[in-house]
């Protein structure tokens, strides 16, 4: 059963954490900051700039933060405390996620301002930020979950975030590789951020990608308790 006072007590640290790291905070400004750049240089490209670094924004920046933020908790060993304290890993999970969607997508409103025709549907744009930010959270905390140091977390977190936000970037260019990427979330979500609705395919392929990595949070969150 879920307890409210054990996921605001974590939600409340992680929100002191992140404000006293500041290489955590740029990464919510960083593609924001680029894709406007960009659309203010090439005005034609406008959607196509912000279809690639709104991909970017919910899918790379989420993976590296909540890993960034489990590293921290492991080497303070107070990942170690939470879990003794009886904290389930779903409400380790929402304490998290909650936090880094909701400023994933304050920062990531910032790509609605740029498109100036209101091509992009506000309702469409927010639920895919949702399903990108949530399932990259859980793929970010898989990653520090499994990791042995921030070192090796942010080895593979990085690699991991580039291939599932980079890949649909590629797939423009390369519609063989489009063949592939199409099975990832990542490519989905800039489907819709793109412009596209929400259809049956996508919607099965982001519920089976949530699926996937949210067994295997929970299957390396056991292991790790049982190894503790």
């Amino acid at each position: 059963m879920i307890q409210i006072n054990h996921m605001t007590a974590i939600l409340a640290k992680d929100i002191k954490d992140v404000i006293r790291n500041i290489q955590v905070l740029v990464l919510f400004i960083v593609y924001p900051a680029v894709a406007f750049i960009m659309t203010q240089s090439i005005g034609g490209e406008k959607l196509f700039f912000i279809g690639v670094f709104a991909t970017m924004h919910f899918v790379f920046t989420p993976i590296v933060v909540a890993a960034s933020m489990i590293a921290e908790e492991k080497e303070k060993n107070t990942l170690r405390v939470l879990r003794m304290s009886g904290i389930s890993s779903l409400e380790f999970f929402l304490s998290t996620a909650v936090f880094v969607v909701v400023l994933d997508c304050l920062t990531g409103s910032s790509f609605l301002l740029m498109q100036g025709d209101g091509s992009i549907n506000v309702g469409v744009f927010y639920s895919a930020a949702i399903f990108g930010s949530v399932i990259s959270v859980l793929i970010g905390m898989c990653v520090g979950t499994y990791s042995k140091s921030p070192s090796a977390t942010n080895g593979l977190a990085v690699p991991l975030g580039m291939i599932f936000s980079f890949l649909p970037m590629l797939s423009y260019f390369n519609k063989n590789l489009e063949s592939i990427s199409k099975y990832l979330f990542g490519q989905q979500i800039q489907y819709l951020i793109g412009g596209q609705k929400w259809t049956a395919e996508a919607v099965i392929i982001c519920s089976i990608n949530f699926i996937i990595v949210t067994g295997l949070y929970i299957l390396l969150y056991r292991r790790a308790k049982t190894d503790e």
